[in-house]
């Protein structure tokens, strides 16, 4: 999961006609890092999560590609599942 982080801080420093041109990793890399937070929040390591959603929802946002309607079912999926990482486990 760190590997992946890493790519999408490294995409967010890239000039935008770069992050136009490989916006498929940062998607493909949401995707992936989506699916290991949603088996990290049924666990009790819930909370790991938070960072890396942030991560996601930062780089997408700051690539014009990423930002059409098309992906708009995709964006509100991960503003959905930040809030309830912190709601889950504000307990602990």
């Amino acid at each position: 999961m760190l590997a992946d982080s890493g790519v999408l801080e490294l995409l967010n420093k890239a000039p935008q006609s770069e992050k136009e041109e490989l916006f498929h990793l940062v998607y493909n890399c949401s995707l992936y890092i989506f699916d290991y937070c949603r088996v990290l929040r049924r666990s009790i390591y819930g909370m790991l999560c938070i960072r890396y959603l942030k991560e996601i929802l930062i780089a997408m946002e700051s690539n014009i590609v990423l930002l059409k309607s098309k992906y708009l079912e995709w964006r509100v999926k991960v503003y959905i599942g930040s809030p309830s990482v912190n709601r889950n486990h504000s307990d602990l």
